[in-house]
């Protein structure tokens, strides 16, 4: 049976997010009437999970390497090719390839700048320990790149990481990638790789296209904030930037001593 869950935001006094019957989950902001805010056909059964994760856009706020080009003074170029990418007009490696290339130059230590300004969407620090609380992984698999995913996962609790590596010559950027490109498959690899080890049902995240067959092969494959093309592809959205909905969306009550369903 289809199950829909309507999502209240928690007030300032951090009190637990109710699920009322069966509807959509919606925001209930003191300036805004209800709205809808995400929806899925799916629910899963059990605790513990996995979670495998996109990081850019996802996770966080921000493209990775939308940040990196404002640096290098190319971010015009560098966002038009990223927009594209992730409408799926044009392919991700080769997209990828472009962009880096137009970081040619750009001081390693940029990275470390970058990943110290991002920011990470609300409810992923309580997603993430909730996972963990019920015995579950979180893992996360980018296209973006290793020094800024390291950074997070350090800061996160995120267990598991797979990211594309920049090529680095006495501290420079040369404008290539080290090794094999992080695509849509390597990503629908990496989960099913995660599902194997935990035995475990999966729920996946992401935005863009080069998520699809990801977001497709888990058990609940979850758009967030995503394209429309996205969406309409996978069928379970959130158009929330609150990703501790996700336990919810999942079918879960967030109280953390139990992670039973709701029913």
């Amino acid at each position: 049976m289809t199950s829909l869950f309507l999502y209240r935001e928690r007030q300032r006094t951090q009190q637990t997010p109710q699920v009322r019957g069966t509807g959509w989950w919606g925001t209930d902001k003191p300036h805004l009437r209800e709205t809808a805010a995400g929806f899925s056909e799916k629910k899963l059964s059990s605790a513990p999970v996995a979670v495998v994760s996109d990081v850019d856009s996802t996770l966080i706020e921000e493209e990775v390497i939308d940040q990196l080009a404002e640096l290098a003074g190319v971010g015009a170029q560098v966002a038009e090719i990223t927009d594209s990418a992730m409408r799926g007009e044009l392919d991700f490696a080769q997209s990828l390839t472009q962009r880096v290339a137009l970081l040619k130059g750009l001081r390693v230590e940029a990275l470390e700048e970058v990943a110290q300004s991002l920011h990470v969407r609300p409810g992923a620090q309580k997603l993430i320990d909730w996972v963990h609380q019920h015995g579950g992984v979180f893992t996360v698999v980018s296209g973006g790149f290793t020094p800024v995913v390291a950074s997070l996962a350090r800061s996160l609790g995120i267990d598991q990481y797979k990211a594309n590596d920049f090529e680095i010559h006495d501290g420079i950027l040369t404008g290539r990638v080290a090794g094999d490109i992080v695509t849509a498959q390597t990503k629908e690899q990496f989960l099913t790789s995660i599902r194997g080890d935990l035995g475990a049902p999966v729920i996946a995240l992401g935005d863009g296209a080069n998520d699809i067959p990801m977001l497709r092969a888990a058990d609940l494959g979850i758009a967030i904030l995503a394209k429309p093309a996205v969406k309409q592809a996978i069928g379970s959205y959130l158009d929330w930037d609150h990703l501790d909905a996700v336990i919810g969306l999942a079918g879960f009550s967030d109280n953390s001593a139990t992670g039973d369903p709701q029913h």
